[in-house]
């Protein structure tokens, strides 16, 4: 039985110790990231339960290494769980895709245009005629949820390469769901 040199079990600490700190950071940052998308998209309930956990371990990494500023190491590593925080926080919101887009499809009007096999895939598709640099077009226009709009663009790119797609995140109001007030202004 071959026996490998041990680790100091300071050693052992210290690195628990420094990927805690990275870890809490991680958990802060990433939670920061989804709270703004959530309030930006309404979900004011689900923004303060992330806003709720977002504190605690802000506070969990913060107490650690303002308790124990003795090497630059512990610095190091809650800058670095910032870093890496928005990183994984970015990548959660992505996933996520909290919300609606809409896809607007710029097609020559002599072009082949997409709007077939975009309602084949079941999206809604609204044209309208336009007039760009090069003359009349067709205005494709998709509200989907944004999870599905890479769904689209690539719908698009297969049947009409030549078109030009801009994707934007938008706010929706269902006006057939909720009781209209009249501004009281």
């Amino acid at each position: 039985m071959v026996h490998i040199a041990f680790i100091s079990q300071d050693l052992l600490a210290t690195a628990g110790f420094l990927l805690l700190i990275i870890a809490m950071r991680v958990v802060d940052v990433s939670a920061g990231v989804l709270r703004v998308v959530f309030i930006m998209r309404g979900r004011r309930a689900i923004a303060a339960a992330v806003g709720f956990v977002e504190s605690l371990s802000w506070l969990i990494a913060a107490a650690a290494v303002f308790a124990n500023l003795d090497t630059p190491a512990k610095a190091i590593a809650y800058a670095g769980g910032f870093a890496l925080g928005t990183w994984v926080g970015s990548w959660l919101e992505s996933k996520l895709a909290v919300g609606k887009s809409v896809v607007r499809v710029f097609v020559p009007v002599d072009a082949v245009r997409p709007t077939e096999e975009l309602r084949d895939a079941g999206f809604g598709v609204t044209e309208v005629m336009g007039e760009g640099l090069r003359g009349p077009v067709l205005i494709l226009f998709c509200v989907v949820p944004r999870r599905r709009s890479t769904e689209v663009m690539r719908i698009v790119a297969a049947s009409s390469p030549e078109a030009y797609v801009t994707v934007e995140s938008i706010d929706t109001l269902d006006l057939t769901h909720r009781k209209f007030q009249p501004s009281r202004v």
